[in-house]
């Protein structure tokens, strides 16, 4: 159905340019008109029959399909050449089943020094649901990596990480990551706030503080489980209680939205930098 949409935008662009209208009339207005549809039809053509020799794809295959509550975690591994990427990072996944032959984004939750790929994928709708019916074996096709929500792209001492339930996954991936190769990161203490409902969906909370106590003494993980059936939504005030290192550090949201942009705005609020704030918004640069 989406590529039928771009034979729709070729007879929207003949309507626009061949009726009488402003746009005939005007040399300058149709001219804009012809730019945006250029960049339209240059991006469908890219996507749908040219994508095969311009788009970098790899191929994994599915090695276990695990539930965890209302998470399903899936782990790929390489069928030749392995992806390389940076904690915090997402893929778009195909896989060759009748389960999940679209191509879907998804976060990393393994560690970058992992030869396998890992993703934790919350039952959220049809599709997502169906994902536990992967049988091992199965071919997949990972296009990317993409997105800057990487603490490597803005570096600190500090950290503190707000995860409001699966905006866990990055971080996921970040703390794995320098729990495997701690030398490599220059960063003293990172701040996990885990933002749940209830306890029983903070379904990774017994793997963080076995890392957090495993970590060197140079690096300290403080993981704070926040219950919002208990204690309310998140707040910068709370926020700020715990992290007595706030204002210099990095902060990273990831999320409902409406939870990232309202944290976001009253951190401003309370005196933080809106540079040391960024949301996870699944940029493809």
């Amino acid at each position: 159905i989406h590529k039928f949409l771009g034979v729709a935008f070729i007879f929207a662009s003949l309507h626009v340019l061949l009726i009488s209208s402003d746009v005939s009339r005007s040399w300058i207005l149709r001219g804009y008109m012809i730019f945006f549809i250029f960049i339209g039809l240059s991006s469908y053509f890219y996507r749908t029959i040219f994508s095969r020799y311009f788009i970098k794809t790899y191929d994994y295959e599915v090695k276990s399909v695990k539930e965890l509550n209302n998470i399903n975690e899936i782990r790929l591994v390489p069928k030749n050449q392995q992806m390389e990427f940076v904690p915090g990072q997402f893929v778009f996944v195909r896989f060759d089943s009748e389960t999940g032959k679209e191509s879907h984004p998804f976060t990393i939750s393994s560690s970058s020094s992992d030869k396998e790929l890992v993703f934790s994928i919350k039952n959220l709708g049809d599709y997502t649901s169906k994902l536990k019916e992967l049988k091992e074996g199965i071919n997949a096709k990972i296009e990317g990596p993409f997105g800057n929500f990487s603490f490597v792209n803005h570096l600190s001492k500090h950290y503190v990480f707000v995860a409001g339930g699966i905006g866990i996954t990055p971080f996921l991936s970040t703390i794995r990551s320098v729990a495997d190769n701690p030398e490599k990161y220059d960063l003293d203490i990172i701040d996990l706030y885990y933002s749940v409902k209830t306890k029983e969906e903070a379904v990774f909370l017994k793997e963080l503080k076995n890392i957090s106590r495993k970590l060197p003494k140079t690096k300290k993980l403080k993981i704070l489980l926040c219950e919002s059936e208990k204690q309310g939504h998140l707040t910068s005030k709370y926020l700020i209680e715990k992290s007595k290192n706030i204002y210099e550090s990095k902060i990273f949201i990831c999320g409902p939205i409406k939870m990232m942009h309202g944290l976001k705005e009253q951190l401003i609020n309370s005196g933080i930098k809106k540079n040391n704030i960024i949301i996870e918004e699944f940029g493809l640069l």
